[in-house]
């Protein structure tokens, strides 16, 4: 185990191998974040399909709007939080201890590659620090509660729960889209509720709106 303050890490070592493939999951932005972006001039970089909190939208080859072709990133000097931590994911928050568990996300190249220093586990830990707290900024707002009541605690830790089912949940999707590209040059799924064909990559049948993908019906890769 590996430790900066409240955060826990995988005894893992990394090195970024400059893939991009952590730019296919553009991160939610606080004010500050947006404001900083704008500053640098930038102008319609929204997700206009994202939720209440803004998010970075995607290019048409699914990677971060700000992800050049040499794979360089054009905010690299002011990237979000959600961008810095990466390839550590929120997986658990301890109430007793006041604990952040992190895990590694497996298919990042860099994972097991180098070395992880001080320098670095500081980077992550405090960006990871600032994650949550705003989540517990979140939560606090939702519920509209002070930020150190219990309940506030509670919901910070089923909503990490559901971050890590989520984020899992779409690199699966992600894999299978590309592998059944590489093998049928398209992209289509069965809906078990209704029995339509649909190409709609959100998982989501177009005829009965029911969720197609889980976890667990996703086949192995080719």
């Amino acid at each position: 185990m590996q430790k900066y303050e409240n955060i826990i890490f995988p005894e893992v070592s990394f090195e970024c191998k400059h893939c991009g493939k952590c730019c296919m999951y553009p991160p939610d932005l606080d004010k500050q974040e947006f404001d900083a972006i704008v500053s640098k001039g930038h102008k319609s970089f929204i997700d206009p399909d994202g939720g209440m909190i803004p998010s970075v939208a995607k290019k048409e080859d699914g990677y971060c709007c700000f992800l050049t072709e040499n794979k360089m990133c054009l905010i690299h000097d002011i990237k979000p939080v959600g961008c810095i931590s990466q390839p550590f994911f929120p997986f658990d928050y301890n109430i007793k201890n006041k604990t952040l568990e992190v895990k590694d996300v497996e298919d990042c190249p860099g994972i097991g590659k180098g070395k992880l220093t001080k320098e670095q586990l500081e980077t992550f830990g405090k960006a990871a620090q600032k994650n949550l707290d705003f989540f517990f900024k979140l939560q606090a707002l939702a519920l509209k509660l002070p930020i150190d009541d219990k309940r506030v605690s509670k919901g910070v830790k089923q909503h990490i729960g559901e971050l890590w089912e989520c984020a899992n949940l779409m690199r699966l999707m992600d894999d299978w889209r590309k592998d059944t590209r590489n093998v049928t040059g398209s992209f289509s799924m069965i809906c078990k509720i209704c029995g339509d064909e649909t190409d709609n990559e959100e998982g989501i049948c177009d005829n009965c709106q029911a969720v197609i993908i889980t976890e667990d019906s996703i086949p192995p890769t080719f």
